[in-house]
């Protein structure tokens, strides 16, 4: 289906499952449709990092942590904007597949499309 949320979730299915380049492709399309998403920009830059695409996961991390962080940051326990600078880091060394990636969607945020 067309509509973003069926795409971002089909994203999450398809990265889950290993299908990475289906999965920035959808994650793409819903972020394109949905541009004030942190949920789809981060499964994004997530894709495109495990597509080893690091320049353009570095360019995604960067801008979900200068849009998200005063609002996501958590001192409390570990959010997703602790994630972004670590597998910023990741992409930065050249790992298309972070250690614990999945602990991501633990994050109620990565769950929705930010609707």
């Amino acid at each position: 289906p067309d509509h973003p949320l069926s795409r971002f979730l089909k994203a999450i299915l398809l990265l889950l499952t290993g299908n990475t380049l289906q999965a920035e492709e959808l994650y793409h399309l819903a972020l394109r449709q949905e541009t004030g998403s942190p949920s789809a920009l981060f499964g994004y830059a997530l894709a495109l990092q495990m597509n080893g695409k690091y320049k353009d996961a570095i360019r995604r991390y960067n801008d979900f942590i200068d849009i998200y962080e005063d609002q996501l940051s958590d001192p409390n326990q570990e959010d997703l904007v602790d994630l972004a600078y670590e597998f910023l880091r990741l992409a930065e060394e050249g790992f298309s597949k972070p250690p614990r990636w999945k602990r991501v969607y633990s994050h109620a945020i990565m769950n929705d499309l930010g609707l």
